[in-house]
């Protein structure tokens, strides 16, 4: 069963739900799909055609199985005539711009929407070019935002940033905003400093948006992010900002078995005591550089805790829909990690070169600690089980993301921590000293079990989040 009952839907509005490409940003909007069935809304997903990667084709291809009430809506991209732009290097941003370009095909298939739609929930990329589309059909535009609340006011005031370069300067020390706190100039993004990047301009020309939105949906919820939601909602920093609404954390939902990983680490896993085992993963696109990733493995053995580690070293990328092996062969997992490191393998560890599944991960009673990237998911994923975080963020969001576990008291950040490319070299004996200092945090642990019971109170019935999406549904 999912995690809410689906009841009947006769009567409930229908809701159409536009992810971008990737599946960190399509993994929320799964979530608030099956959140929204539970609330007796039809539900109505659109999925661009084809996907960037097989494993987000065949996520999308278990969970419209799993879930067989909702209507999917397929928009095939219109090809570019002219090849992919070279400036485009990440394949992302390459899906962003096919979407945009294709855009206007939707306009036929909401206004035929059967029965009519009562709102078009968007990602913040997609709503900018569907907004028009949407005043013109008279439905209202929600924007569901899959990052923290914190990221959020950057993108706001990107375009006054960028108008004004002595206020975005990669050699000043923070960027300030109007009555918020500075922002270490580090947490920023590195392409937000160079106005010509594909992807600033993206997230510049994404602002009227916002101010076409009826309301951002936040994955999060009130207590964890509260100074910032009081100083953007109440105490109105930004003009023109459309309420934001905190509904999260968005939980997981019921995956079908041949989504569910196979594997020996969940056998491996009920064996482990209580609080034992540190889980490692970085997200799926393996940002790590092999000198990093030895270290990290001589960290993990000299920490003397017993550990999980999701170790992605490559990632299939196909512009069409067929099978790729997305796995790395063990045998050059080994080589890769030496045999100091993989002698533990299914001992005192575990690394699994394969997909796992991150939510029921998190959910052992055997984890005690997670190190991760800080990806908003994983933060959310995180917050929900109530396991603290070790943050080592890499790029994008990731350390404003890593600044609001260390300030929730979700987690720890060793800032000067890097990746291994560019910025230094954390050596092994390092990450192990801090990976047991981490491990047998008392304290922190029991903050991030109380932030886990804070987060379920928000989402039950009657707590903000659930109240927040309730207001959301009545006014539909």
């Amino acid at each position: 069963m999912s995690n809410c009952a689906r009841g009947d839907m006769s009567g409930g509005p229908h809701i159409a739900l536009f992810p971008n490409a990737g599946m960190g940003n399509r993994m929320p909007y799964l979530r608030l799909a099956t959140i929204l069935l539970g609330r007796r809304c039809r539900i109505t997903l659109i999925t661009p055609r084809p996907t960037i990667t097989t494993a987000e084709a065949a996520a999308i291809s278990s969970f419209l199985s799993t879930y067989p009430e909702v209507n999917q809506l397929e928009l095939h991209l219109l090809p570019d005539n002219n090849g992919p732009d070279p400036a485009i290097t990440d394949p992302h941003f390459f899906q962003f711009a096919r979407i945009s370009r294709s855009t206007h095909l939707i306009r036929p298939m909401l206004s035929s929407a059967s029965p009519p739609l009562s709102a078009v929930i968007s990602d913040l990329f997609a709503a900018s070019q569907i907004a028009p589309i949407l005043t013109d059909l008279h439905l209202p535009l929600y924007i569901l935002f899959t990052t923290s609340v914190k990221f959020l006011p950057l993108i706001a005031l990107l375009p006054k940033l960028l108008s004004d370069p002595s206020r975005l300067n990669p050699s000043s020390s923070d960027v300030n905003f109007p009555c918020l706190p500075p922002l270490p100039v580090q947490s920023i993004p590195p392409p937000l400093f160079n106005p010509g990047h594909v992807f600033t301009q993206m997230l510049a020309t994404a602002f009227p948006a916002f101010q076409r939105a009826k309301a951002i949906l936040m994955n999060t919820f009130e207590e964890f992010e509260k100074s910032t939601l009081t100083a953007l909602n109440h105490d109105r920093i930004i003009e023109d900002l459309p309420p934001l609404l905190p509904i999260g954390p968005l939980r997981p939902y019921h995956k079908s078995r041949e989504l569910t990983p196979k594997g020996d680490y969940k056998t491996w896993l009920e064996s482990q005591p209580v609080d034992s085992v540190v889980y490692v993963c970085f997200g799926s696109k393996a940002p790590i550089g092999v000198a990093q990733i030895q270290e990290l493995g001589k960290g993990l053995v000299g920490s003397g805790f017993r550990f999980l580690w999701a170790l992605k070293t490559k990632i299939s990328l196909d512009d069409e829909y067929n099978d790729k092996d997305q796995e790395t062969k063990s045998e050059d997992v080994r080589e890769l990690l030496g045999d100091s490191v993989w002698h533990e393998n299914g001992r005192r560890g575990m690394v699994m070169s394969s997909w796992v599944d991150q939510d029921e991960v998190l959910a052992n009673s055997s984890i005690g600690g997670f190190v991760s990237h800080c990806g908003w998911n994983s933060v959310t994923e995180a917050m929900w089980a109530g396991v603290p975080v070790l943050a080592w963020p890499h790029n994008g969001d990731q350390r404003v993301n890593a600044q609001v576990v260390e300030e929730s008291g979700l987690g720890v950040w060793v800032k000067e921590w890097g990746m291994g490319s560019g910025n230094g070299l954390v050596n092994g004996e390092e990450i192990g000293e801090k990976i047991g200092e981490f491990m047998r945090d008392e304290n922190l642990r029991e903050r991030a079990r109380k932030i886990g019971e804070e987060a379920r109170k928000a989402v039950d019935a009657g707590g903000s989040s659930h109240e927040t999406i309730t207001k959301v549904l009545k006014s539909l």
